[in-house]
């Protein structure tokens, strides 16, 4: 493995206050990875062949994986995760939290790397301008290191951005809500969370209602989550039942898990969790699907049908906001408990996993809310 000082390089890019690339054509091409919002995982392949260049002058930095066997090849992905995984640990830029090799486009490509045929991924334009940012540096048109100190520069400019824009939008909130008389309803948090969860690059927004739900309840019911895995792991990976993963308090046994689904549960869902739950340490009692498109009956009526071939394991599939909307109702005394958990979820969640534009539109949807309920009070008083 290369020894590489990446506290040096950061501390470089920090104090850098002018551009240390003259081709402003280079500088577009690294500004467009680095705020690539549609995949941040792009960005950190395109650190890790930086990195590797960098270190060892006699790398390809277009041949990121040992397979290629060419003598200049090198293990990109065993370089971002020695080394590029500190950037978002240690310095918490906004890149993804895991390596960006073990995605389906770089983990199905193992040739050289080139512009003109890139991986299969999208956005497919910013795959063609990290690589030909690779291809620049490999043909000595810009070194490996200005690029390196441009790009987490741009990095720690998008970070800023981000936590600017999070943080106004929180003091709007706070200021609308001490204005207020009386909570949001629950059909209000329920509205909420309803255009939260129907916008684009919504799917893991699912999975923190629920854990959410489990949060401001565990007290009550007596059952609490599991720390929720990554958003981009598989439960092959990480052996985990479901995205959601409840326990009774001061136990490690899962009584109940939770998969969600952003698309109808399919009768292939539905075996595939039997197979996984059939080779489980211990025996659950519940396995519960949450989708957010509509339910077919046939499907509806195959899950039910499990509880005599599993021995009695309970499949159930249920709408999202449905089953959000009977448990604000059921528990309405705690409904601003709920939506307080839901924020903290949303907000510790990596920006690889949900876009800062995702996290500021729920704001929006909340300040726009306590907007219409303080005007209504205003109106009646």
């Amino acid at each position: 493995m290369i020894k590489f000082n990446l506290d040096k390089i950061v501390e470089d890019a920090y104090a850098s206050n002018i551009q240390i690339i003259e081709n402003q054509d280079i500088n577009s091409l690294i500004k467009d990875v680095a705020y690539c919002s549609a995949n941040r995982g792009i960005v950190r392949i395109l650190l890790a062949c930086l990195i590797a260049k960098y270190s060892n002058s006699s790398y390809n930095a277009c041949e990121p994986y040992t397979k290629i066997s060419s003598g200049t090849s090198f293990s990109g992905r065993d370089i971002d995760q020695d080394i590029v995984k500190d950037l978002y640990h240690k310095y918490g830029l906004p890149i993804n939290k895991t390596t960006g090799f073990l995605s389906p486009a770089w983990r199905n490509h193992s040739k050289r790397l080139s512009s003109d045929s890139p991986p299969e991924g999208r956005p497919i334009e910013v795959y063609k301008k990290a690589i030909k940012i690779l291809e620049l540096v490999e043909s000595g048109e810009v070194d490996a290191y200005s690029v390196l100190i441009e790009t987490i520069k741009q990095l720690k400019l998008l970070k800023m951005e981000n936590e600017h824009k999070l943080s106004e939008a929180v003091d709007k909130i706070k200021n609308l809500e001490e204005s207020n008389i009386i909570e949001l309803s629950s059909e209000d948090i329920v509205n909420i969370i309803e255009q939260h969860i129907q916008s684009k690059g919504a799917s893991r927004l699912p999975v923190i209602a629920i854990a959410a739900i489990y949060n401001t309840m565990k007290d009550i019911l007596g059952e609490e989550i599991l720390p929720l895995n990554s958003h981009n792991a598989a439960d092959s990976q990480t052996g985990s039942l479901g995205d959601v993963e409840v326990t009774l308090i001061g136990s490690s046994k899962i009584v109940t898990a939770y998969e969600m689904k952003h698309k109808k549960v399919t009768q292939e869902d539905i075996d595939l969790a039997v197979e996984k739950i059939s080779s489980a340490k211990s025996k659950i009692d519940n396995y519960i699907f949450i989708t957010t498109k509509e339910i077919d009956k046939d499907v509806s009526d195959y899950s039910k049908s499990m509880y005599d071939k599993t021995k009695g394991v309970e499949f159930v599939i249920l709408d999202c906001i449905g089953f959000l909307r009977y448990f604000l109702h059921l528990f309405h005394r705690h409904r601003g408990q709920f939506l307080a958990r839901y924020e903290d979820l949303l907000n510790s969640e990596a920006d690889s996993a949900i876009n800062p534009v995702l996290k500021q539109m729920f704001f929006v949807l909340k300040g726009q809310a306590l907007l219409a309920l303080a005007q209504e009070v205003e109106s009646i008083s």
